[in-house]
């Protein structure tokens, strides 16, 4: 979850006035925690009073910006938070409270210069904190993850934090840590079920499907409509060639989420695994119609044509799912063994030979899907 910081100001500029008791209440509505509609029409209140000036406008900007980026209503808590760097360019909040826009806005390189700036002037938890997301979600993990060290040398407490260090180092495939940071979390937020989903995800990843149940099945019991949850506990299943439960599990994570493709693409594994080929082949149509770029979807539809000896309709889907990715060697594998079993050895060798140059280990791949030339 991302974090805003609510400016707790004092009535830091305000004239006095035969009115100071209602202002007083203004104040106290307009810098309090709640960011509703009434803080929001307190803090313009304020505002528009003409009784406030300098630092005490630039706070009062800044709240009632706080306010509109909690309502989504980002480019107008841009703007006062804007105004409020016009009246004090060195307040390290208003750059904060900015770049915490920018990001839920998914302007990442704006908020990184705006944290850059509150940075500045103030080694701040939430500055470090948010700046990591910006970077994680632009994809830079090693760089999410020093900003995290950061924030956790300010807050080691923060459950937070630790737990998306854990997600981007789960990313960079430093599994052994991400756990130690999922184990520091749980310990500080016993009930947080994305923590458990979080390290079961990392336990399967790294071979522990037995360890990995074991997380979901708790995140499941503290969250039972987490569609991902069952999902998660669904693909360990498969990992241990568990079907009939795997499929469960991915039965309850699309009656959770039936418009989401993943689902159907985790369930038609499962059934073509288990050799119900026809079964397979219906969810990953419907995956493939939910998300036509679905080059997952695709490749799998081909394996289960092509385990069940249906070989023109097995090339035709690896065509498909070529052509969206010249880099998806299991889909120019796929096609290469289907060629061969229509008597095309000329063709069929020549796929699987640059299949295997791009991707040494692809033929092992195949093999575990119970492909072989």
């Amino acid at each position: 979850m991302l974090r805003l910081l609510l400016v707790l100001s004092l009535s830091t500029g305000i004239c006095a006035s035969v009115h100071a008791q209602n202002y007083e209440q203004l104040w106290n509505v307009c810098k309090g925690d709640t960011q509703d509609e009434q803080t929001l029409r307190s803090c313009s209140a304020v505002i528009s009073s003409g009784q406030v000036r300098g630092k005490g406008l630039a706070l009062a900007l800044i709240n009632r910006g706080v306010v509109y980026d909690h309502m989504g209503q980002h480019d107008r808590a841009i703007q006062d938070f804007d105004q409020a760097i016009k009246l004090v360019p060195d307040l390290s909040l208003a750059f904060l409270n900015r770049g915490a826009a920018y990001l839920h806005k998914g302007a990442f390189d704006e908020a990184i210069r705006n944290f850059d700036e509150a940075l500045k002037s103030e080694r701040h938890f939430l500055a470090f904190f948010n700046r990591g997301m910006a970077y994680f979600y632009k994809g830079q993990y090693e760089r999410a993850i020093r900003d995290y060290d950061q924030a956790l040398t300010l807050n080691p407490g923060s459950a937070e934090a630790l737990t998306y260090r854990g997600i981007a180092l789960q990313q960079n495939g430093r599994y052994d840590r991400a756990i130690k940071d999922y184990d520091r979390a749980i310990q500080l937020a016993p009930n947080n079920a994305q923590a458990f989903a979080n390290r079961g995800s990392a336990y399967l990843v790294s071979g522990q499907p037995d360890r990995a149940i074991e997380d979901f099945d708790r995140s499941i019991e503290l969250v039972p409509a987490n569609p991902r949850a069952f999902s998660d506990r669904g693909a360990a299943y498969l990992v241990k060639k568990q079907y009939e439960r795997a499929i469960k599990d991915f039965d309850q994570s699309i009656t959770l989420a039936p418009n989401v493709a993943i689902g159907f693409n985790n369930r038609g594994t499962a059934y073509s695994r288990g050799g119900q080929y026809d079964r397979a082949i219906e969810d990953f149509d419907r995956a493939i119609a939910l998300d036509p770029t679905n080059v997952a979807a695709m490749t799998n539809r081909g394996i289960a044509y092509l385990k069940a000896n249906r070989l023109d309709a097995a090339i035709a889907a690896f065509d498909s799912a070529y052509r969206f990715n010249r880099r998806n060697t299991p889909a120019l594998f796929g096609r290469g063994v289907a060629k061969r079993g229509k008597g095309d050895m000329a063709g069929g060798d020549a796929d699987i030979a640059a299949a295997k140059a791009m991707t040494p280990g692809v033929q092992e791949f195949m093999e575990s899907e119970g492909v072989t030339p």
